[in-house]
């Protein structure tokens, strides 16, 4: 559990310390704040930061399940986000080059 709520500190700016995270989740918008969450902004720094829990073999949710079910949901949110900043990040070159091809054809017409 202490695991995956200093990943969610780190997705969401914060110390990943077990008193932070308490914090946190004490927080009265804190689910608020992670359906919110800016996606689109996950730095590569934070992804980086993330890599140590990410290749913990108990960071899974067959491992979360055993524990604690509020914590196999973080840790899926905490898998989902980075998964979607590393697609993002592949992905925005290519629709930057759709919208100037898109651009040439509507001069070209």
């Amino acid at each position: 559990v202490v695991m995956v709520l200093e990943a969610v500190c780190i997705m969401l700016g914060e110390k990943p310390d077990w008193d932070t995270a308490k914090k946190v989740m004490a927080n009265s918008q804190f689910l608020k704040m992670l359906k919110e969450f800016d996606k689109d902004r996950i730095q590569p720094k934070t992804v980086k930061r993330l890599q140590k829990y990410l290749n913990n073999p108990t960071f899974n949710e067959e491992s979360m399940k055993k524990v604690s079910i509020a914590a196999t949901s973080l840790c899926l949110w905490i898998k989902a986000m980075v998964v979607y900043s590393r697609v993002a990040k592949e992905v925005e070159p290519k629709k930057k080059r759709v919208e100037e091809m898109n651009a040439k054809l509507e001069e070209a017409n």
